[in-house]
C-alpha cells in the first residue's frame, strides 16, 4: 500500500515499482498543487488513514511519500502468526 500524499513524483514511483514487478493499492495518486505544502496535522492524518486502510485490505507494510517526494513514512501491520 503506498499513499503518494498528492505527490507531484507519484507517477514516476508508480511506474518504477511497476517496472519491479511490486503490486501495490495506491492512495492519493493524482497531483494536487493545493496539497503541496501539508501541515503537520495533515501529515499525522495521512499516516492515521494509512494504518487503517493497511490491515483491512491484508497488506503488511504501508508506505506514505511526502508531497515533496522527499520523506517516506511506514507503518507495518501486526503479524498474527
Amino acid at each position: 500500500m503506498v499513499d503518494y500524499a498528492y505527490a507531484g513524483g507519484s507517477d514516476i514511483f508508480s511506474q518504477i515499482l511497476r517496472r519491479l514487478k511490486i503490486d501495490v493499492v495506491e492512495l492519493n495518486a493524482n497531483t494536487d498543487e493545493h496539497r503541496i505544502v501539508q501541515s503537520t496535522a495533515d501529515i499525522e492524518a495521512g499516516m492515521h488513514r494509512l494504518m487503517q486502510v493497511t490491515p483491512v485490505l491484508d497488506a503488511k507494510l504501508g508506505v506514505r511519500i511526502d508531497s515533496g517526494g522527499e520523506r517516506i513514512s511506514w507503518w507495518m501491520s501486526a503479524d498474527d502468526g
